[in-house]
């Protein structure tokens, strides 16, 4: 299975594509490629790496995340990992995951629920910490923002940087298991 990992922050985007199988070591995936777009907003420095060794490094003016996106996904789309074939799965670092998100996991309405309301809390100003209840802070996703996990990788992504969002709900509900 091929993974997409994103990692988006301030001004960065990092990213890497493994390709992992049911009994791979955790640690001991293939790496298919690799890469940072950093000082986004300016004139950013791009720096991929694919599996085989090729390398693109340039600078280049990257207004926002949208267009570091758009970059990274025409990158990998090169290298013949965005078709039929492709990314199979997408992961994004949570920064501050609480108690309960200490490891991998599956997205479900509860999940988002939890993920937002911290990263609400996370924007709540530290003089204010022992005052704001986390119901204040919290802002509820829309059902805009979700997506089948039947879906393939490109549309998920592009609903993503349609809607400006840093991740989107992957609908499990129908989902068994």
């Amino acid at each position: 299975m091929k993974i997409l990992a994103l990692n988006c922050g301030n001004s960065t985007l990092k990213f890497q594509v493994v390709d992992l199988h049911e009994n791979t070591p955790l640690g001991r995936e293939r790496r298919m490629g690799h890469g940072l777009i950093d000082r986004i907003g300016h004139s950013g420095e791009i720096k991929f790496v694919a599996g085989n060794g090729e390398r693109l490094r340039e600078t280049a003016e990257v207004a926002d995340h949208d267009m570091a996106a758009r970059r990274v996904f025409e990158w990998l789309k090169s290298l013949g990992l965005m078709g039929r074939d492709g990314i199979e799965a997408i992961g994004h670092r949570v920064v501050h995951g609480g108690p309960d998100f200490v490891e991998p996991t599956l997205v479900n309405d509860r999940v988002i629920d939890a993920i937002e309301a911290l990263k609400e809390v996370k924007n709540v100003p530290r003089e204010d910490w022992g005052r704001v209840r986390v119901s204040e802070a919290y802002v509820p996703h829309e059902k805009r923002w979700e997506i089948s996990p039947d879906s393939d990788a490109t549309k998920a992504l592009e609903l993503m940087i349609k809607e400006d969002k840093g991740r989107i709900v992957v609908d499990c509900s129908n989902v068994e298991g």
